[in-house]
C-alpha cells in the first residue's frame, strides 16, 4: 500500500503544479463540453478521499462539511471558488494523504462499510480497496483538467 499511496501523492503534487500556470480566472473557467472547472476537481478529489476513507469507516472527515457539500459527487461549481479556498484545497490534498497513512497505522479504519461505486461498478470491501480507487480517481481528475488546459 506504501506504493499506491506514494503514487496518489505524486500525482497530487503534479496537479497542484499544474495549476500555478493558470489564473484564478481560469481556474475558475468551466470549458465547452465540461461539466465543471479545474478548481472543482481539485476539491473533488480532496472530497471523494475524505469520504471514502473516513466516513466509510464512521471516522469524522478531516474537512469541514461545507467544503463537502461543495465538492462531493454530483456537486457542480455554483460560484467563484477564490484564491484562499484553492489554497486551502491544495493544503488538505497533501496534508490529508499524510494523515491518511499515520491512520493506516492503527485500527482507526477497521470498521469498513462495504460500499458500491457506481461509476466504476465496483465494491469496495476495505480500506485498502479505497485506497487504490483514490489512486485511480485522483488519476482520471487529472487528466480531465489537462484535456481542459487546451481550451482554457
Amino acid at each position: 500500500m506504501n506504493t499506491t499511496l506514494a503514487l496518489i501523492r505524486a500525482t497530487r503534487k503534479k496537479f497542484i503544479e499544474f495549476t500555478e500556470s493558470f489564473t484564478i480566472e481560469q481556474l475558475n473557467q468551466i470549458p465547452t463540453g465540461f461539466n465543471n472547472n479545474i478548481a472543482w476537481h481539485l476539491g473533488h478529489i480532496m472530497v471523494s478521499q475524505q469520504l471514502l476513507s473516513y466516513r466509510l469507516t464512521g471516522n469524522p472527515c478531516l474537512v469541514n462539511d461545507i467544503l463537502i457539500e461543495k465538492y462531493r459527487h454530483g456537486s457542480k461549481p455554483e460560484s467563484f471558488i477564490n484564491e484562499a479556498e484553492i489554497e486551502e484545497i491544495k493544503h488538505y490534498l497533501l496534508a490529508n494523504i499524510d494523515q491518511l497513512e499515520a491512520d493506516l497505522q492503527t485500527n482507526k479504519f477497521d470498521q469498513f462499510k462495504t460500499y458500491n461505486i457506481a461509476t466504476y461498478n465496483f465494491t469496495l470491501n476495505n480500506i485498502k480497496d479505497v485506497v487504490t480507487l483514490v489512486s485511480n480517481h485522483d488519476g482520471l481528475h487529472y487528466g480531465y483538467c489537462m484535456a481542459m488546459r487546451k481550451l482554457l
